[in-house]
Formats: structure tokens, sequence, C-alpha cells
């Protein structure tokens, strides 16, 4: 039994030891087979996929996010700044021998913020120009004389102009600054240059349909407007190169004009020394009557003017006072608010910066 055992073990060791040697000679075969010969090899081993350490694809890139893009805002125009208007004045010419300047848009009686008399005797007529400049009628002094705008007191006047004028009482001035000069001893009508430096001659004087003309008003078209005592006011064209009839008169409802006005509208003011003002539409084709007529508080009203929210002042020489009246008035009201305060028998009265 144990021969039998001895023998079976005897026999593995030989077959373990015959198997090894084979794979030897196989390996030496492969081995000179891949070094040494050209020829191709009897048997070609492909490595298993655990033996060969196998290249692991390029990860596929992700894709590149393109960044949002940063939302440029929308630019706003800054808006071009609305210039602030200058305050308004008052300025009255009083027949007393100077013209008093007041705050406009008053709620109550006030002093005036400045009194000019420099060289007056008795105004009787005033205006602005572009610039502010302040333009007095002075009928007994019978000149017109412009002294500077805004006057801080008592200032002499810049420029005289006395040209053929008889009578002055009343001066307004165009868009352009050029000057005209209501005479009433004249019976006319004087146009002069813009900024004179001295005294000038008229461009053009206007007799047409004249008689004793006190008040004068220009539109923004140009067009010029003549209150004469005889009991009209006549409209003339813009820009006259030389004498010329008018356009159009109006004579419904007047009895004696002093002065004449218009708003921002072309609506025509009327100061009567009969004791009223009417108001008329713009741009008459005709003689019309008026729309309104307020006589209200109102004794002897030698001027008017009208501001840049449509409210009434009346120079009411009878009643030594400034009235104003509110905008937009449909029948007979009374004055919001009366000046008396430095006040000297008023004739003419203008609204300005």
């Amino acid at each position: 039994m144990w021969r039998q055992m001895d023998a079976r073990v005897k026999l593995r060791a030989f077959s373990a030891k015959s198997w090894g040697g084979a794979c030897l000679a196989l390996c030496t075969i492969l081995h000179s087979g891949c070094q040494g010969s050209t020829s191709t090899p009897l048997v070609t081993v492909s490595p298993s996929p655990a033996q060969t350490a196998t290249s692991s694809p390029a990860p596929t890139p992700l894709p590149t996010r393109t960044p949002t893009p940063t939302r440029t805002p929308t630019p706003t125009l800054t808006p071009t700044a609305t210039p602030t208007p200058l305050p308004q004045h008052l300025y009255v010419a009083n027949d007393a021998g100077y013209v008093s300047v007041y705050a406009a848009n008053p709620s109550a009686d006030e002093t005036p913020l400045a009194t000019i008399s420099s060289d007056l005797i008795r105004p009787r007529g005033v205006a602005l120009d572009s610039a502010a400049n302040i333009y007095v009628a002075d009928r007994a002094a019978v000149n017109v004389k412009i002294y500077a705008a805004h006057p801080g007191g008592n200032e002499p006047p810049l420029v005289t102009l006395a040209s053929r004028m008889v009578d002055p009482t009343g001066v307004a001035l165009d868009g352009r600054d050029r000057i005209y000069v209501s005479d009433g001893g004249g019976g006319n009508v004087n146009v002069y240059a813009s900024h004179p430096t001295g005294d000038e001659a008229p461009l053009v004087t206007i007799t047409l349909g004249l008689s004793d003309p006190l008040g004068i008003a220009v539109g923004a078209d140009g067009k010029i407007y003549v209150a004469d005592f005889a009991g009209r006011v006549n409209i003339y064209a813009a820009n006259p190169a030389a004498d010329e009839a008018p356009l159009v008169t109006l004579t419904s409802g007047l009895s004696g004009p002093q002065a004449v006005a218009l708003d921002a509208q072309g609506n025509i003011y009327v100061a009567d020394s009969a004791g009223y003002f009417n108001v008329y539409a713009a741009a008459p084709s005709g003689n019309e009557p008026p729309l309104v007529t307020v006589s209200n508080a109102i004794n002897l009203p030698m001027g008017i003017a009208v501001d840049d929210r449509e409210q009434i002042y009346i120079a009411d020489f009878g009643e030594n006072d400034v009235k104003m009246y509110p905008p937009n008035f449909t029948g007979n009201e009374p004055p919001i608010a009366t000046i008396t305060a430095g006040v000297g028998n008023p004739a003419g009265i203008a609204v300005g910066p």
C-alpha cells in the first residue's frame, strides 16, 4: 500500500516537471521569435484585457459655457434743463414823476422794490425790451428814456430818444426790440431802430387812421395795436416800411380808449377812460363786440397790462392805485388785490422780468 502511494507521488512530480519544462521551452521559442527572428511567430498570444494596460479614452470635454453677457443699461437722455423764468415785476409809470417797481402777483398792498425818478417829469407810458431794459415815455420832458434792467435804486437813463416827438404817451417794443412810440400831440406813431446808442430819427411814421393815439402794444406776430382816444383801436400790419392804413379798426364798446395790451393768446384788452376795460377776441377780422366788460372798482384807467398767468393789472389814475383782476373771468368781477403804497397818479403799467 505504501508502495502504491509513493509511485503516485513520483508520477505527479514527474508530470509537474514535464509540464514546467514544456512551458519553459515554449516561452523560449516565443522570446527568440520576437527578438531575433523575422519569421512569423507560430503562436500569437493576445494579451488579456487585464494584462494589457489600455489607455483610457480622452474624456469628452464638457461644452464651454458661454457666460451670460452683462446687460448694459439703456442710456437715458438727460433732459434739457428748462431755464427758470425770472420773477415777474410790475413797472408803474406815475404822473407824479417816477416809476415804481413791484413784485408781480401781489396778494395784498406792498411797497415798491425800487423807484426811478432820475430825469423824469411826467412819465406816461412804460415798456421793457427782451433784456428787461426799461423804456419810459415822458410827455412833459417830450422824450423816451431808457434805463438799465433790474435797477437797484434810482439810476440815470442810459439813452434818451426825442427826435420828432411832440407828446409821447405810450411806448412798446416788438420781438426784435424795435421801439414804437404813440404820440398823442403829434397824432402819429413813430418807429425807431432797436438798441439805440443815442438820439435817432424814426425809421417810419404812421399817421393814417390816427387822431389822438395814447396807448400802444405790439403782438407776438408783430402787428401793432394803437388805442386812440377818439374812440377806436387800430390794428396795423407788422414791420411797416412806410405810412399805411390800419387792417382792422375796433370801435364797438369804446368811448375814450387810453391803453391797450395783449395776452399770450392774442386776446385784446383795452382800458377806457369811461371807467372800464373791455376784452376782445384775438385776431379780429372786423369791428367785433367785446367778449366781456369789467368796471368793478374802476374809476379812470389809464394803463393796462397782462402777466404770464393772464392776470390783469389796471393803473387807475382816478383812484390812485393799481388793481389786479383774476384770469379767465367771465363777468364783471372785483379786483383780487390793490396796490396803493408808492403810487402817485398811475398813468402807465407794464409787466416783465
